[in-house]
């Protein structure tokens, strides 16, 4: 809540990837700059350990997020072999 008024301050997040129930993401930051691209950091708990995840480069913004999920399916595939 804000000290100057009564009512709270609400803050929103873009990030597709901690508003679903199937991921437990830790922390995450997106981003952009000229020489990366659109970029995305995340630490998310898959089956049982903390993995950190870079992506960078990327030139579409929603790509970053199904570049993470696409990871996250290889990631849980493995484990179950």
């Amino acid at each position: 809540s804000r000290v100057d008024r009564e009512r709270p301050l609400v803050a929103h997040h873009t990030n597709m990837l901690m508003r679903m129930e199937h991921w437990d993401v830790r922390g995450s930051k997106t981003g952009y700059t000229c020489l990366a691209g659109s970029c995305l950091v995340m630490l998310a708990h898959l089956d049982g350990r903390d993995v950190l995840m870079a992506f960078m480069g990327h030139p579409e913004v929603e790509m970053r997020f199904n570049d993470a999920a696409e990871v996250r399916w290889w990631l849980l595939e493995e484990a179950g072999r």
